[in-house]
């Protein structure tokens, strides 16, 4: 890259002009992000005092510009290319792979989607192969954290049946609850199938992450009333981590006898009154 073809102009708050990335035009751009996102950046070099991210730059750059600004149009097709190249030169991928997946992971890029959806399906359908393809479990995790950002498993798309298939996948069903889920009201919907799926090591601390967050968001008003409309099918030790969670979490408990079985008033007074006893005295501790 010839640093005389294209120098970046910066406005009085030190960020990039969009305006300028739109004149770079998109050969460059491709180049650019290739040699940032690997580290090496001529134009604007890293700051190695803070130890700052490649990707740092780009996300910042994307979410002031926003979706429809032309600059964000070229590096949203500059960043398929790098992920096609990726995936051709697989499982020895370039040095801007793992960076391009952090950017993909935090900001929408609208033509990586295809890309994602594709990737998705190919896992849901041979996990074991894709991992091979991409050299391991690890990446093709962070290929999956991306795609809950880029594919999400909405009603309509065309990842949903990719998500649904990989919920059911033990060291995956985790990231497809992400990839199912815009809301904690989702999370409780698909709850059972994750928590029947995820290991035992994991699954508290990840129940526990969701619960605080549904907390956070909702109140817990909402969520208690969510889980007790939707929970009731849990199973018993669900419902026990449940409560454990909302309890560690500084919430009441959404399950009052999880472990047991629930009778009605009705059916308690016929068994005492069946049993000769005095139910006001028999109710008061029931």
């Amino acid at each position: 890259m010839n640093q005389k073809e294209f120098k970046p102009v910066f406005r009085g708050d030190g960020t990039i002009d969009p305006q300028c990335i739109e004149q770079a035009g998109l050969r460059w751009v491709k180049t650019w992000l290739a040699r940032r996102l690997s580290g090496d950046d001529p134009f604007v070099p890293l700051d190695k005092r803070v130890d700052e991210d490649p990707d740092a730059l780009i996300v910042g750059l994307l979410r002031d510009a926003g979706l429809a600004h032309p600059s964000s149009a070229l590096i949203s097709k500059a960043v398929l290319s790098l992920l096609d190249q990726s995936a051709e030169r697989a499982p020895d991928v370039p040095p801007y792979f793992g960076n391009t997946l952090r950017l993909c992971q935090q900001v929408r890029i609208p033509d990586a989607s295809v890309w994602f959806t594709d990737q998705l399906t190919k896992i849901a359908k041979a996990p074991a192969r894709m991992e091979k393809h991409w050299g391991g479990i690890e990446k093709t995790k962070e290929i999956l954290y991306a795609a809950v950002v880029q594919s999400p498993g909405l009603p309509s798309a065309a990842s949903l049946k990719a998500w649904q298939t990989l919920l059911k996948v033990s060291q995956y069903t985790t990231l497809a609850l992400a990839g199912l889920s815009r809301s904690f009201d989702d999370q409780v919907h698909h709850m059972k199938s994750w928590w029947r799926n995820c290991s035992p090591e994991e699954r508290e601390l990840e129940l526990n992450q969701m619960v605080f967050t549904g907390l956070k968001t909702d109140g817990e008003k909402t969520v208690l009333a969510i889980l007790k409309t939707s929970g009731e099918s849990f199973t018993s030790d669900l419902k026990d981590a449940i409560n454990r969670a909302l309890t560690e979490n500084g919430a009441h408990r959404a399950y009052s006898d999880s472990g047991g079985d629930s009778y009605s008033r009705e059916a308690l007074y016929g068994a005492i009154y069946g049993a000769a006893q005095k139910p006001e005295y028999v109710l008061a501790v029931a």
